[in-house]
Formats: C-alpha cells, structure tokens, sequence
C-alpha cells in the first residue's frame, strides 16, 4: 500500500494496529526505531533520559512553554500515557512557531529574543 499520509492510514485501524492519538503514534515510532536499531536497555529509561534533558534546556530558553527541570525518578514515575511515554513526555496541545536565523545581521537584530523588530507573535504567556 503507497502512504497517502497519516490520515485515512492510521485512523480507521485505530485499535486494531495502534492508535490515532499523537501520544500513542510517537510510542510506536520510538518502539519502533528500537526495534530496528540494536538497544539492550529499558525503552521507558531511555525516552525518560531524552525527556529530562528537553525540560533542562527548557529552563534555558524564557519564550519556553514550560520551564521547570525534571529528574528522571520524575519523569519515569508520572501517569503513563503511552507506554514508554509519561506524561512529562508527551507534548503540549498547542501551535509553536519558529523562525531559522542563519546568521546575525545588523539588520535582523542579532539572535536575541525580542529582537525581531517586533514581527514574532511568540510571546511567554503571563
């Protein structure tokens, strides 16, 4: 069968050979890359070891919807969603946007937050 995309792939199997909720999808993959790439270790160690990095560099960035750091006894002890996905796994439901800077001109400000001249609608919620 060609992909056609997700939808009308995924969707109507729905329980039969998998899931159309984005959590359920990307345990799939994740599962699914272990599965092809040779990895003897605990799946849920290693996406948790991925998540508690993505929340460290969170606390770096101020535009970022969440900035709390989390240990990895955390992230592996929250409410399973998917498994090996938690909670703290799962991204937010919500739109992002970015813009590639390749390199700081005096016309673009540098590659400070803000420093758009005012064209970037991401801002911190308050």
């Amino acid at each position: 069968m060609a992909a056609l995309g997700r939808f009308g792939n995924v969707a109507p199997m729905d329980g039969w050979v998998g899931t159309e909720t984005m959590p359920g999808v990307f345990a799939q993959i994740g599962m699914e890359y272990l599965h092809e790439h040779a990895y003897s270790g605990v799946p849920l160690e290693l996406f948790a070891r991925i998540s508690e990095k993505n929340h460290a560099h969170s606390t770096l960035n101020p535009l970022a919807a969440y900035t709390k750091r989390m240990s990895l006894e955390q992230i592996m002890n929250d409410v399973m969603v998917a498994y090996p996905n938690t909670r703290p796994m799962c991204s937010a439901n919500c739109d992002g946007a970015a813009r590639p800077c390749s390199s700081p001109t005096p016309r673009c400000g540098g590659c400070r937050p803000g420093s758009d001249g005012g064209r970037s609608r991401s801002r911190r919620p308050s």
